[in-house]
């Protein structure tokens, strides 16, 4: 899982934990990961924030969508340009 390779740690699909951004709670960030685009939400996050992996990518690491599809692709493996 990309996730796993980039040190973000996220409860396995349709579980519950703590919030790999705000770094709260016990359950209080849910990963439904619909249509394998990494879905997720935090109930505690700047107004209960949501999003798709790459958002989760680009907030973790404080990078534009730019850069974190990079660190994506860095992840897989490919070389992009």
């Amino acid at each position: 899982m990309i996730f796993d390779r980039l040190g973000i740690k996220v409860p396995k699909r349709g579980k519950h934990g703590p919030c790999p951004l705000c770094g709260d709670g016990v359950d209080r960030f849910h990963f439904d990961d619909k249509e394998g685009r990494g879905t997720w939400h935090c109930r505690k996050c700047a107004d209960k924030s949501a999003g798709d992996g790459l958002s989760m990518v680009s907030r973790y690491f404080d990078v534009s969508c730019y850069h974190a599809v990079r660190l994506v692709v860095s992840t897989l493996g490919r070389h992009g340009k």
